[in-house]
């Protein structure tokens, strides 16, 4: 059961907190403290329904959320663009309020395991929880040695670097978003391969009343982009390679908050928001490719929602794209801002629909095996229940 789902300290108070002793045989108390941004809004959110029907789990969930004043001290300066460590920054920011959440507000003796999202939010726990802490699960989307900040200088990441090895090796458990990450855990880092587990993005496959494949059967094809990162993922250069080689090929469907409409552009439909309900059950089966030319990403949720409905994919191979969407069987993959391996790609695809049904089924297989939500988070949840009994094993020897 979810006992209070909530950004930062809002609604929570020492009474509405586990029990200090908590009866024999009863649930597993769990506090998940995940950022509340990008793709991780979008885990916190797929881990409250993961737990909200477990009565084997009393959980809170706190979403935490940067103050104004904050964002401002963590922001990256651009005169030190580089050398800024704006990232060991938040680090240590966030190491400050959550020593104070811990020691006022958040008991640490009403919780059997605490999961944090991403790593840079541990170091707290392990300051003020002594030998008696409960157990600790991390859950990461990349490392700081495989290439997450790709900008900066590698003398500043060193900070960053040595903080993140003590965090792995404190932390009970590591959960990486991919493989790639896992391995970097394991390689870069020496955690025992033991203590790391592979837990992508996952979503719940979809109903019955959703078509079983992309129920777009007019002449055009209809691509389409969705990310609030308009310029990361690639938006302004698939805007220019649509114009100047797709336009009188195939629609383009944008759906980003960050992006400025062109109402000249030919053929280019513009959505500023749409609620994710809508964008499962209706937008992405109506259209026939999903298109992310990212320059720089990680593990992207829209590849896995796109996977669900059965959408093809025309994407960069850049982080753990290739892990999400695999090359030649549910979509194709091409080097980031390679203008002509992108337009022959959509080329394919577009004049191609026997390729593209059998990518969409293709798609829904890889999403039904690996990207399950309702598998995957259920197996997350049971490995914490293990994690947090052990962990009291310990505390009783």
């Amino acid at each position: 059961m979810n006992r209070l789902v909530t950004i930062n300290l809002n609604g929570l108070d020492r009474a509405g907190l586990p029990p200090e002793h908590p009866e024999p045989g009863g649930p597993t108390r769990m506090l998940f403290l995940t950022i509340n941004a990008v793709g991780f809004k979008t885990l916190a959110g797929k881990l409250a329904t993961a737990t909200a029907d477990r009565d084997d789990i009393d959980a809170i969930h706190m979403r935490i959320k940067p103050t104004f004043g904050m964002r401002l001290l963590g922001a990256q300066l651009q005169v030190f663009r580089g050398w800024d460590m704006a990232a060991y920054r938040r680090l240590m920011l966030w190491r400050s309020v959550l020593r104070r959440w811990f020691r006022r507000h958040l008991m640490l003796n009403r919780f059997d395991v605490v999961h944090f999202c991403t790593q840079q939010y541990a170091p707290a726990l392990f300051d003020v929880g002594g030998e008696r802490r409960p157990a600790v699960a991390v859950n990461i989307d990349a490392t700081t040695k495989n290439g997450v900040y790709n900008n900066a200088s590698a003398a500043s990441l060193k900070p960053m670097i040595a903080k993140e090895q003590r965090i792995f090796s404190q932390s009970d458990l590591v959960f990486a978003m991919s493989r790639q990450a896992g391995d970097s855990v394991i390689n870069d880092y020496g955690i025992a391969a033991d203590r790391v587990a592979i837990l992508p993005p996952s979503v719940a496959p979809m109903t019955p009343d959703v078509p079983e494949s992309p129920n777009h059967n007019g002449a055009v094809v209809k691509m389409v982009f969705v990310g609030m990162a308009f310029a990361r993922k690639g938006g302004p250069d698939l805007l220019r390679w649509h114009q100047k080689h797709l336009s009188d090929l195939a629609e383009l469907h944008i759906l980003s908050s960050q992006a400025k409409p062109d109402r000249s552009a030919k053929r280019v439909f513009w959505y500023k928001s749409m609620p994710n309900e809508q964008v499962m059950s209706q937008f992405l089966p109506s259209m026939d490719i999903l298109v992310l030319p990212s320059r720089a990403d990680l593990s992207p949720w829209v590849l896995v929602e796109a996977a669900v409905v059965g959408l093809p994919v025309i994407a960069s191979r850049v982080g753990a794209v290739h892990e999400l969407t695999l090359d030649g069987q549910t979509g194709l993959l091409v080097p980031p801002g390679d203008e002509t391996a992108f337009v022959d790609a959509a080329k394919k695809l577009i004049g191609d629909p026997a390729l593209r049904q059998r990518m969409s089924v293709a798609a829904r297989q890889h999403a039904t095996e690996h990207l399950n939500a309702l598998r995957n988070y259920d197996h997350m949840l049971d490995r914490l229940i293990e994690l947090a009994r052990q962990r009291q094993l310990v505390l009783a020897s």
